[in-house]
């Protein structure tokens, strides 16, 4: 008894359909990248003078933008007013000045990270380790 299947069939593309398939992908790469960096894009800010812990949940609502920051170490201290177009950066910056508070930025990610000036644990990252 013989089965018979039928043969595999094989779709060719042209090679030049993959390279369009393959910068399609490249360019959307590109700009959901683009859009998620936080120097470019200015937004309308309101924040009035606030307790910082208060401001930076305001900051995080109005900017999209995600930020590191302790709760205890920035809860007292307040912050001083933005309105206007800014980018993230900008904004934090100028909500930050003139207060205890610095803004570090992660060279690799880009994460905003806020910290009080005088904080025994603001350089653990550069801190050389402790050796035992």
């Amino acid at each position: 008894m013989t089965i018979l299947s039928p043969t595999p069939t094989r779709i060719y593309f042209p090679w030049w359909s993959l390279c369009a398939i393959f910068m399609a992908c490249l360019v959307t790469a590109t700009a959901v990248t683009a859009l998620n960096t936080t120097d470019g894009r200015k937004k309308n800010y309101v924040l009035p003078a606030d307790d910082a812990s208060v401001a930076l949940r305001k900051f995080v609502e109005q900017s999209g933008e995600q930020i590191i920051y302790l709760e205890n170490q920035v809860r007292g201290i307040k912050t001083k007013p933005v309105q206007g177009s800014f980018n993230a950066r900008e904004a934090i910056e100028q909500m930050t000045a003139d207060t205890v508070l610095i803004v570090v930025e992660d060279k690799e990610t880009g994460a905003l990270m806020i910290q009080r000036r005088d904080s025994p644990e603001k350089n653990v990252l550069t801190r050389p380790a402790e050796r035992t």
